[in-house]
């Protein structure tokens, strides 16, 4: 990781100094997303919902270099209402850089580097994604080789944590960070798109925990006039706490579109992760630490957010969405029925269903407004979780306004 950061570092150096005499202009843009909830995602509803607003906002700039590719710089500030405890002249340090990177091509065109605080968005987000939905979204540090010639392939290398002592050349501190290291590879073919990835997490927080985990996996999408089918696929192995990993997960969903006139779809599908066998002396927890959860296992994100389902997951689903002519709205609604794969202490495998419905609709370019509300059915498993008073159909409703400039 040092070497490569070094050689890195040397590249943008190279193409910092030799490009400040570039007269391209500076490209700025932004955005801001809103939204007020009511969250009554307690199973109990003896007990007042939450309502609460979040707001996020982003101012992005982009210079272009000449031959030596571009800066990408943007700002964001989150926050929630009222979270400065009342007082209107506090300084509430929210701001912070969620992408700050360089861009150099190493070649005339196919090899490019990028350097610095960036997204990581690939496939279905499955993976690794942006989390769009969340207040602040997520980004990595690092580097990032690109390589492109009618298919791509990106080599990276990133830093989740860093504990090395920094301004303090002459003190050594034991390396306990953790780093990522992986390639994915991109190939089109007419209606069909095949990704294939790999990455390698290596965390060393204390010696009798450290993390060294592989994931590989692929994704195949196929897309024609009467349907749409995408297959994921993935397998964990490596070791944890000393013990050894072997976990798996598999997708499956089938798009038809126009069932129910112009501009509809129903989609169906499957998602299968392995939970924690408890006779067998692997860890088979298969984990989704990178991706973009909410878009896959419910808008409550009970799942892979607020309550991991240590039993795995069995997640079938229906999702069914249409554009209307009445105030050019988008209706959506998807139903879930979740399950795990392992029963738990008490001998049960039910989570629940969820419901989601969902109705959007562009208010002028660049402005979306999206309002949503969901219940859920509590199973076994989610009043075994939650205790036996809170059995009750939990709700949750928002209304959101996203600017883009």
């Amino acid at each position: 990781m040092k070497k490569v950061l070094f050689i890195s570092g040397l590249l943008l150096s190279a193409g910092i100094l030799f490009a400040q005499e570039q007269p391209n202009p500076i490209k700025f843009g932004g955005s801001v997303q809103l939204r007020s909830e009511l969250d009554g995602r307690d199973f109990k509803n003896a007990s007042a919902p939450n309502t609460f607003t979040t707001m996020r906002t982003r101012l992005s700039a982009e210079k272009g270099l000449g031959a030596f590719g571009k800066v990408f710089l943007e700002l964001q500030d989150t926050r929630t209402f009222g979270a400065t405890s009342g007082s209107t002249i506090s300084n509430d340090k929210n701001i912070d850089a969620h992408q700050a990177f360089i861009l150099i091509p190493l070649t005339e065109e196919n090899l490019t580097l990028q350097a610095g605080r960036f997204e990581m968005i690939y496939g279905t987000e499955r993976f690794f994604g942006g989390v769009g939905w969340s207040q602040i979204g997520r980004s990595f540090d690092g580097f990032r080789f690109r390589y492109s010639d009618g298919w791509t392939l990106d080599a990276f290398a990133l830093n989740l944590k860093e504990v090395q002592s920094v301004g303090a050349p002459f003190l050594h501190k034991r390396d306990t960070g953790t780093d990522i290291y992986g390639a994915w590879f991109t190939q089109k073919i007419e209606n069909q798109q095949l990704d294939l990835f790999g990455y390698y997490e290596n965390s060393r927080p204390v010696i009798s925990s450290k993390l060294y985990r592989s994931t590989l996996g692929l994704t195949h999408s196929f897309k024609a006039d009467a349907l749409t089918t995408v297959f994921e696929g993935a397998f964990q192995m490596g070791s944890y706490h000393m013990t050894k990993i072997g976990a798996w997960m598999f997708s499956g969903s089938a798009m038809v579109p126009n069932l129910f006139g112009d501009k509809s779809s129903l989609t169906a599908g499957a998602d299968l992760l392995s939970g924690q066998d408890p006779k067998s002396k692997k860890i088979t927890l298969f984990d989704v630490s990178y991706g973009t959860n909410h878009k896959f296992y419910g808008y409550m994100d009970y799942l892979y957010a607020g309550f991991i389902p240590t039993g795995g997951l069995q997640d079938f689903y229906l999702k069914l969405k249409a554009e209307t002519e009445l105030w050019n709205l988008t209706a959506a609604c998807d139903l879930h029925h979740f399950n795990s794969f392992e029963k738990n202490a008490l001998d049960h495998s039910i989570i629940g269903q969820e419901i989601d419905l969902t109705l959007s609709r562009p208010l002028i370019p660049g402005v979306k407004t999206t309002w949503g509300t969901s219940v859920f059915l509590p199973g076994d498993v989610m009043k075994d979780t939650y205790g036996s008073k809170n059995e009750d159909i939990a709700f949750w409703s928002y209304l959101q306004i996203n600017v883009t400039f």
